[in-house]
Formats: C-alpha cells, sequence, structure tokens
C-alpha cells in the first residue's frame, strides 16, 4: 500500500502541555482506519529511552489488505528497536522515517507496533530542545482507500539534577 501522508493533523492539547490525539478519515466509506499514538514517558529527560507506540484499528466494514504506519523520528535520537519487522530510512537517528508494511487487517481487527529511541542523544540536540520544549510525534496509517494521522507532544525535561 502506498502511504499518505495528510498534514490536516487532529490535534487537542492537554493542561500538562503536551497533546494526544487519535484520527479517522474514511475516503470510499467500506474501510475506515483509525490511528492513535502514544508517547512514554512523558516528559522525557535527554539521554532518557523514549518509546512511540502506534495502534492502528480497522473501524470499517470491509478488510483492508494494505496496511501501512509510519512514524519520523526527532532528529538527535538514536535508535534502539523497532517491533513487528519495522524498517528505517537510512540515517533513522537524524529524523529518519520509520515504516511497517501490515499487510491484511479485518473489520474490528487492530495492530500494535513501536519503536524505541534515546531522546535527544547527540550532543547539537541538547540545544535544539531546552527545558520544558513541547516536541511534536506524527504517525500515519493508510490502506484500503483510507488514511488517517495521529499526533502527540512530548515534553523534553533537560534541567539539571541536584
Amino acid at each position: 500500500g502506498e502511504l499518505l501522508i495528510n498534514d490536516a493533523a487532529i490535534f487537542e492539547a492537554a493542561a500538562a502541555g503536551s497533546a494526544r490525539a487519535a484520527g479517522v478519515v474514511s475516503v470510499d466509506g467500506d474501510a475506515a482506519l483509525s490511528v492513535a499514538l502514544v508517547v512514554a514517558p512523558d516528559p522525557v529527560r535527554i539521554g532518557g529511552l523514549l518509546t512511540y507506540r502506534v495502534t492502528v484499528a480497522n473501524r470499517g466494514d470491509s478488510p483492508v489488505n494494505d496496511a501501512v504506519v509510519a512514524t519520523v523520528l526527532p532528529h538527535g535520537t538514536l535508535i534502539g528497536s523497532i517491533s513487528d519487522a519495522g524498517t528505517c530510512a537510512s540515517n533513522c537517528d537524524a529524523g529518519g522515517l520509520v515504516r511497517w508494511t501490515l499487510g491484511a487487517l479485518a473489520p474490528g481487527a487492530s495492530r500494535t507496533v513501536q519503536v524505541s529511541f534515546t531522546a535527544f542523544y547527540y550532543s547539537y540536540s541538547h540545544a535544539l530542545h531546552p527545558n520544558g520544549t513541547v516536541v511534536p510525534a506524527r504517525a500515519w496509517a493508510s490502506g484500503g482507500g483510507s488514511s488517517t494521522v495521529a499526533e502527540q507532544g512530548f515534553v523534553v525535561d533537560s534541567a539539571p539534577r541536584l
């Protein structure tokens, strides 16, 4: 399946300065994918392990045979692990695209994939993400004529420990 990147993200800010969202856009009326993104921990310390967990579900009444999901890692990260045979474009540590080809999703079925990485490992990224910075994370899913995007912001905790 071809990944359709939709920049019209559904985004809801939470009181703590982070956000969680899930979206669904049905193109053909038969297949309707939804995607949810959870970023943990939030806040994340510079040099800490951060995980993006993405769940894609077929909320329609027809199977989706070509489901694909993707996310882009922030610049300055160090890749750890990618689940479920996900692949990373070249130079994944510098904001690369992580992509999973999920294949078939029956009506009502869902799949969860994740990627873990060291947050802002490289020294140049420390200056780009001072304490309290909200960093956007986004995941896209497409298949069966349907595409959707979810976005969550997470907070960088770079304050020195006393």
